[in-house]
């Protein structure tokens, strides 16, 4: 019996999940624990409300960013 797995690209690098998880789950796994970032799947902003919420999809594209000082 083989198992198939999701892939997702995290930042431009993919990356396999054993299974269908909530934004919020993925992020955890992440370590991303900075108050300042914000996400975005496929291109499209998800408001921090709505992380539980929103489930991985398989070929999704994360965007995580923090905000830099400079200019």
């Amino acid at each position: 019996m083989s198992v198939e797995f999701l892939s997702v690209f995290f930042n431009g690098q993919k990356e396999p999940l054993s299974e269908r998880i909530s934004l919020q789950d993925f992020l955890r796994g992440k370590a991303c624990n900075n108050p300042f970032y914000a996400v975005a799947i496929n291109c499209e902003f998800i408001p921090r409300s709505e992380y539980s919420a929103k489930w991985i999809e398989d070929g999704d594209e994360i965007e995580v960013v923090a905000p830099m000082q400079g200019g």
